[in-house]
């Protein structure tokens, strides 16, 4: 074998290990993007649909109303009367 056909092989099995030291990073860097994609999907909030979602929104709801419990049955001095200390 010539040094000229070495000097090739080698520079092609060189090439081969970089391509192979980078399908990890391209993977990873896959992976962020479909998980980044994924993420803000699910959420709502993909930046390039701003615009048709601004139109949509609702306004917050209203706070709820909670009315007060029925206390008129109880009665506290007797309840005093009878427990000078408050016990649980």
């Amino acid at each position: 074998m010539s040094a000229e056909t070495l000097d090739g092989r080698t520079e092609t099995r060189r090439s081969k290990r970089k391509l192979w030291g980078l399908w990890p990073v391209i993977a990873i860097v896959l992976l962020l993007a479909l998980t980044w994609w994924g993420a803000f999907s699910v959420t709502g909030i993909l930046w390039w649909r701003a615009a048709e979602d601004a139109a949509g929104k609702l306004p917050p709801p209203s706070p709820r109303e909670i009315a007060s419990a029925d206390t008129s049955w109880v009665n506290l001095d007797l309840y005093y009367a009878t427990h000078p200390q408050w016990w649980p």
